[in-house]
Order: structure tokens, then C-alpha cells, then sequence
């Protein structure tokens, strides 16, 4: 009886273990980001004047600077508390001014030719 039991759950590890290792698992911490983000890329960007628009994060990866792995982004609330994403170069804001660097706390946007730096709101 006992070695019986002891084969009935052998094999039941065994199968079970296959079964696991065969199935697909996607991690979703691991996403990529650049292309997320080029889906959403125009995601009310330009429908919003940029007074309206609170910069409220950035996300950027400062351990490795000549990696071009990891976009820098912005995320900012909308009058209709959406998240907007935005990378640099894009357009934003009825303005449509121009990301032109992401910061750790800030960003810079050029708006009629002039530099204009926008602070995250805690």
C-alpha cells in the first residue's frame, strides 16, 4: 500500500509539473513600454488646453543614460481625470507645444518658441 501511494503521487507531481511548465505565463510587470505608449500616444493630447493639464509623474531611468531601452515618460491628469502618456517629442495641448525633455521632477516643453518648464504636482 505504501509504495502504491508514493507512485500515485509521483505521478501526479510529475504530470502536474509538465502541465505548468508547458503553459504560457505573462508577466505583467514586463511590458513593453515603447509600444504601449505608441498606442496611446495622441490619447487626448491635443484636445486639452496645456493650462489644464497637471503634471502629476515622470518616469525615466537615470542608472544608464546612453541605454535608449527605456523611454522617458510623463504622465499627466486631465480636466476629466484621465492619465494621459507622453514621450518626448510629442505634440500636447491645444498649443500643441513640444516635449522637449523629460525630467526626474519636471518636464520642458517648447510653446511659441519659448522653453517652458512644468514641476510634477504632489
Amino acid at each position: 500500500m505504501n509504495k502504491i501511494f508514493y507512485i500515485i503521487i509521483y505521478l501526479f507531481l510529475t504530470l502536474n509539473i509538465k502541465a505548468i511548465s508547458e503553459e504560457t505565463y505573462v508577466d505583467p510587470f514586463n511590458k513593453d513600454i515603447p509600444s504601449l505608449v505608441s498606442k496611446r500616444t495622441n490619447y487626448n493630447a491635443l484636445y486639452y488646453p496645456i493650462k489644464s493639464l497637471k503634471l502629476i509623474a515622470t518616469l525615466s531611468d537615470n542608472s544608464s543614460p546612453s541605454d535608449p531601452t527605456f523611454l522617458p515618460l510623463a504622465i499627466f491628469l486631465t480636466p476629466s481625470n484621465d492619465q494621459m502618456i507622453v514621450a518626448k517629442g510629442q505634440e500636447i495641448g491645444r498649443e500643441k507645444a513640444l516635449i522637449v525633455r523629460i525630467n526626474k521632477n519636471d518636464i520642458v516643453i517648447d510653446m511659441d518658441d519659448k522653453k517652458i518648464t512644468l514641476k510634477v504636482i504632489n
